[in-house]
């Protein structure tokens, strides 16, 4: 049995303001950067920074997905970075290594979560998880009454992802 339970006085939340900015580096040596109103320079009135490095449909101009529906990016970023508060944090999809770097420093952390597989072709996954967390009261019989959003939180994920043996491999890691 579910139940739906629908909000008599809806609000809408906070715009959400990005803790991390994204930057890719290309093979033929361009870099992309993410500004912070997260607008896509290709399709700016609806869609994010995030389209403007993926893999996109010659016909219909939207990004491909892979088979579990996330958008694939370009297969020609070699660096990707998630950069704010002071530290930077790095995937190098040439070997599959991760980097955190901290203040000025151009080297940090080195180290692999996953080491890939020998020869393996490493794509780049990234995607954000927001949560809202509310005040709310009321019952399930006589609807929620939610108060005021009390704050918002945002995950950013990014790793890489291959294939073996038609099978994804992938490995992340997160930041809050």
């Amino acid at each position: 049995m579910s139940v739906v339970v629908e909000s008599k006085n809806s609000i809408p939340s906070a715009p959400l303001v990005l803790k991390y900015l994204f930057g890719a580096a290309f093979a033929d040596g361009t870099e992309y950067f993410q500004a912070q109103e997260d607008t896509s320079e290709l399709s700016p009135d609806k869609r994010t920074a995030y389209f403007d490095i993926c893999e996109h449909d010659a016909d219909s101009g939207n990004s491909l997905e892979w088979k579990d529906h996330r958008a694939i990016a370009r297969k020609d970023i070699e660096i990707f970075q998630l950069e704010g508060e002071g530290f930077r944090y790095v995937v190098d999809l040439r070997d599959g290594h991760f980097e955190i770097q901290h203040g000025k420093r151009t080297k940090g952390a080195i180290f692999f979560l996953t080491v890939p597989p020998v020869g393996a072709k490493l794509h780049l996954l990234y995607f954000r998880r927001r949560r809202h967390h509310f005040n709310a009261g009321g019952s399930i019989k006589d609807g929620l009454n939610i108060t005021h959003e009390i704050r918002q939180e945002c995950e950013y994920h990014f790793g890489w992802r291959t294939e073996v043996d038609d099978k994804f491999v992938d490995c992340t890691m997160f930041v809050v």
